[in-house]
């Protein structure tokens, strides 16, 4: 019986997580690790999850032993000794939303009202807030602390 690869989450050292994907690449294991553009020409980018990274696997191969080795790896996030599967639905949606780079693609960026975001950029970065209006130029107004504030589309991700 053949059995089916599984997606698992490894925690990579900090800011290692391209390093850890290219040798887990390397070593034949396929890898997601999302990324958002911080610029229009995609030259600045960030892991959408810093240090953690999506691998594909078969938990009863022996091979998923040397991932934890990795350059750049820290560990595989575990259930006791087995490796902790991720739920396939968000796999598949983070694929959806990602390029063949594992870049988000601009639909993903489809902002409603009273929508909970993060901000990504300036230097309201890493506060949470909730979409409050919308303009076609890319524009969002976002409710933070009882304060509104204006930001370009890119500069914040759905929660």
């Amino acid at each position: 019986m053949i059995k089916k690869n599984k997606w698992f989450v490894v925690m990579t050292k900090p800011k290692q997580e391209i390093v850890a994907k290219l040798n887990l690449e390397n070593q034949n294991f396929h890898v997601l690790l999302p990324m958002l553009k911080l610029d229009s020409e995609a030259k600045k980018k960030e892991p959408l999850f810093p240090s953690y990274l999506f691998v594909n696997f078969d938990p009863e191969d022996y091979k998923w032993l040397k991932i934890s080795n990795t350059r750049g790896v820290k560990k595989i996030l575990k259930c006791s000794i087995h490796p902790k599967e991720v739920d396939k639905e968000f796999v598949k949606l983070l694929l959806d939303c990602t390029d063949k780079f594992g870049l988000l693609k601009k639909t993903f960026h489809k902002y409603k009202i009273n929508q909970k975001i993060k901000i990504i950029n300036g230097p309201f970065r890493k506060m949470l807030g909730e979409v409050k209006s919308l303009s076609p130029e890319n524009r969002v107004k976002v409710l933070m602390n009882k304060l509104i504030i204006n930001l370009d589309g890119r500069d914040i991700i759905p929660l």
